[in-house]
């Protein structure tokens, strides 16, 4: 199958709706991330063969997109605030809305040593980021599932910040 055929399936088996208004986009940057190219040399490559594990990776990926399942979810990535930052049906993905709150929380005159608490850190995409850019604070990254605390420290691993990550419910009316 060559480049121009996987996108033309792939944008035939994207339905046009909320959350998906450009098919042949999605198509794109999915056989792009299934096989570690940008979507330039797609273009320029359409009629280059994709390797047979990158098909069917990529004929996967469509699915689970075609039913409703976040595409970064799909890549296991997603990029925010300039980082490139891990993501699992664990988590939430990142909003653009959340880069704005970590921008504006940047721009606060606090300390050079302030504390910083993130509760329901996820993938731990603003205590992480916050950590990267302001060193010295202190940030504290608490969420109530292992799971995404798994990701979340994976999070501050790659990206080399020092985040105290904590198990907890903060509400007694947890479970």
């Amino acid at each position: 199958m060559t480049v121009l055929e996987a996108l033309t399936e792939g944008r035939r088996s994207l339905p046009r709706r909320d959350g998906l208004p450009d098919p042949a986009r999605e198509a794109r940057w999915l056989l792009a991330a299934a096989w570690g190219v940008g979507e330039t040399w797609l273009r320029v490559h359409q009629e280059a063969d994709v390797p047979t594990a990158v098909v069917a990776r990529f004929h996967d990926w469509t699915r689970r997109r075609a039913a409703g399942e976040p595409a970064h979810h799909l890549t296991g990535s997603c990029p925010f605030s300039g980082r490139d930052f891990a993501v699992s049906p664990a988590v939430l993905v990142p909003r653009p809305e959340t880069e704005l709150l970590v921008q504006l929380a940047l721009e606060l005159p606090l300390s050079r040593h302030a504390r910083i608490l993130d509760v329901g850190t996820g993938s731990g995409c603003i205590a992480v980021t916050l950590a990267a850019e302001r060193p010295r604070w202190q940030v504290v990254a608490v969420d109530r599932s292992l799971a995404a605390l798994a990701v979340a420290r994976r999070n501050a691993t790659v990206h080399g910040t020092e985040v105290r990550l904590l198990a907890a419910a903060l509400t007694a009316a947890d479970p």
